[in-house]
């Protein structure tokens, strides 16, 4: 044991148990420190129905996507659905402003800040590079990510084990703008 811990071997596993034992100790520090400012489901949801159950209170989203196709409009109109079945009805308590980039990378940033810089209350992003995009250039509205795509989900022989939907998974970012997934 005496030779062992003169080797080289044992300095270096010293060092990873202290460097472990370290970014644990720093990593409880940051949980506890954020304990105050976290959102649970229910009171996401307490919020939303508050704010739906205001009469007279028209909810403005924006929902931005990257270019207009079947699967897209079949999520759009799920996420409208959706919104319904919670207490938002468009045209009585919702106004909803769709719009896409025509399958135009660049053209994404443009819309979002100027969804971000306008009047709507959300702004909803259904594919994954406006999400990208809302994550550096939203930073005055809360964004929500609604639809995600995995291409190994339709693969033959393959079980898909992994969440589709994010339900109410919020953060706030560096840029000062808060995203949360649906």
């Amino acid at each position: 044991m005496r030779l062992f811990k003169e080797t080289a071997v044992w300095a270096s596993l010293n060092r990873l148990a202290v460097g472990i034992g370290l970014s644990a100790l720093f990593s409880g520090i940051l949980l506890l420190s954020d304990l105050g400012h976290r959102n649970t489901d229910s009171a996401a949801a307490a919020r939303a129905h508050a704010q739906a159950s205001v009469p007279g209170r028209i909810v403005k989203t924006a929902i931005v996507y990257f270019a207009r196709d079947v699967g897209t409009d079949l999520c759009v109109q799920g996420l409208i659905d959706g919104l319904k079945a919670s207490g938002f009805e468009e045209g009585k308590n919702l106004e909803v402003r769709r719009a896409d980039a025509q399958g135009e990378m660049m053209n994404i940033p443009a819309i979002l800040q100027n969804y971000d810089s306008s009047d709507v209350d959300l702004i909803m992003t259904i594919t994954t590079p406006c999400l990208s995009a809302a994550c550096n250039k939203v930073k005055h509205k809360p964004v929500v990510f609604c639809v995600r795509n995995r291409s190994d989900c339709g693969r033959r022989g393959q079980k898909f084990d992994g969440p589709l939907v994010f339900r109410y998974r919020r953060r706030q970012l560096s840029t000062g703008g808060s995203h949360t997934g649906l």
